[in-house]
């Protein structure tokens, strides 16, 4: 099987008011399948966050990827936004009689968070010669050597950067609601809408942390022994990704999605000490 960007680590997005297509990778016991493609065999229905249905049932032709299948299934514009929409697929593996049910949860934004920010050009500016790295990394997947393998191997990673970002934020932003360490305030009853990354209005603080990110991740990815020269530049990397971390300030979040801004999370990345009381 030829190596495919799945992105099972980050919740989709589609666009207010506009069609959209949530992409899923079926799979029997954790391996990739071929689904059906006789007619029926595959469905999917669209439901609202209440479970009501609100698409289908409508048939879908999986779409072939190498040896094995992608089900890309076509949403039709939803115009309230809102959280865990989800899309119900029943489908049957090629030649097979098993039925499976697939749950893929999205939702829907005034303005998705959008691709990766992270480049080859990116990488190269900091370190010209993390491109013989991604090259051999590249090839090791199938890829052409030189520029399809460098730069396939620098969108892989800048994507692996976005899963880690999008995890440290979501930790962070929940942390800082059970401490109510927001001006004003957030309200319980709203405080997972929060935790979505796409709220963030100022996402330029966050370019510095997903570049030191994707870096940690290449040299992370290179080390086949205990020293040398991968593991110093990983530890590099971890330590400036910190560093970066640390370094994002007040984040501004827009929860009605109307661009304005209704509440500023204070230093998501500080380090916070506990110390001894004296008596």
């Amino acid at each position: 099987m030829a190596y495919a960007r799945e992105l099972d680590s980050l919740r989709q997005e589609l666009r207010q008011s506009v069609t959209g297509t949530i992409v899923h990778w079926p799979k029997v016991n954790g391996a990739n399948v071929v689904g059906s493609a006789v007619a029926g065999e595959v469905t999917f229905q669209v439901y609202d966050s209440s479970g009501t249905s609100i698409q289908g049932p409508t048939n879908l032709t999986p779409t072939t990827v190498g040896d094995v299948s992608r089900f890309d299934v076509s949403v039709s514009a939803i115009a309230t936004l809102d959280e865990d929409y989800s899309v119900k697929i029943l489908w049957i593996e090629s030649g097979g009689s098993t039925t499976y049910i697939d749950m893929v949860y999205f939702d829907v934004v005034l303005y998705p968070f959008g691709p990766p920010s992270v480049s080859l050009n990116d990488m190269l500016e900091e370190r010209p010669d993390v491109q013989e790295t991604l090259d051999r990394h590249g090839q090791l997947l199938g890829y052409t050597a030189g520029d399809t393998a460098k730069e396939t191997m620098a969108a892989i990673y800048a994507v692996r950067a976005r899963v880690e970002m999008d995890a440290m934020l979501r930790a962070q932003v929940a942390l800082d609601q059970a401490n109510a360490n927001a001006s004003p305030a957030i309200h319980p009853a709203t405080q997972s809408r929060y935790t979505r990354p796409n709220l963030i209005l100022n996402r330029e603080r966050l370019n510095r942390l997903e570049r030191k990110l994707a870096m940690k991740l290449v040299y992370e990815g290179d080390m086949a022994q205990l020293e040398g020269e991968s593991m110093f530049l990983y530890e590099h990397y971890k330590s400036a990704a910190e560093s970066a971390w640390r370094g994002i300030g007040p984040l501004k979040y827009d929860a009605a999605e109307d661009l304005v801004v209704d509440s500023t999370l204070e230093d998501v990345g500080r380090v916070v000490y506990q110390t001894r009381a004296q008596g």
